[in-house]
């Protein structure tokens, strides 16, 4: 008979197997429950646990920025784009970590600092942030958080998060790429921030229920 067995077992058939008194069935009982069937808690710890785990999964496959079903049909104009498009282009490139309620600018210091770097003209928001974590994490980690603890997203010079289309001064809309972000913003200089923040129990819980819906 096994633990499950013995919690839903009647009196006599635990005599029927040697336990006659009514103190050692129930300590029988107890023993059993305690040990062998997990209680509701830690059921429901162990399902956040593999909820948040899938999330990170999840997540980590598009380095949050947004790589959907579309990217397949987005890179096929990625890869008609011209050669003027795929040359190198300079960038500034920061780092912000989410303190509280706030994103704090990390200082050169605690690994951050704003660092000049030259990337392709095509280079998507999943490349800048892949190569921000390189950058800022070398070996998955820094001062603050190792890599696999948080969630990464792209920020503009605002400080804001970049989105996966953009705005011309024309009124046309462009998916994102470097060379379309510095045009469209026509700026002298083109500055992007790596936005990190830990992953929470609410993103297991909350976004998993949209990511991962039930069958």
């Amino acid at each position: 008979m096994d633990a499950q067995a013995v919690c839903g077992a009647d009196d006599k058939m635990l005599q029927e197997i040697g336990i006659n008194t009514f103190g050692d069935m129930v300590a029988l009982r107890v023993f059993c429950k305690r040990k062998f069937i997990p209680s509701k808690e830690e059921t429901q710890k162990k399902e956040r646990e593999e909820k948040k785990k899938q999330l990170l999964t999840f997540l980590k496959s598009g380095e949050s920025a947004g790589v959907g079903p579309s990217r397949k049909a987005t890179k096929k104009v990625h890869d008609k784009k011209t050669t003027e498009d795929n040359k190198k282009k300079r960038l500034e490139l920061g780092w912000l970590h989410q303190t509280g309620a706030d994103y704090i600018n990390v200082r050169a210091k605690d690994g951050g600092g704003t660092r000049v770097v030259e990337l392709p003209g095509n280079s998507e928001r999943s490349d800048i942030i892949s190569y921000g974590k390189k950058l800022f994490y070398p070996n998955g980690s820094s001062p603050l958080a190792s890599s696999d603890d948080l969630i990464f997203q792209l920020g503009n010079y605002k400080q804001e998060q970049v989105q996966a289309t953009l705005s011309f001064p024309d009124g046309t809309v462009h998916p994102f790429t470097l060379s379309n972000y510095s045009k469209s913003n026509k700026l002298s200089k083109t500055q992007l921030y790596i936005m990190s923040r830990k992953i929470e129990e609410s993103d297991s819980e909350v976004n998993m229920a949209v990511l991962l819906p039930d069958d």
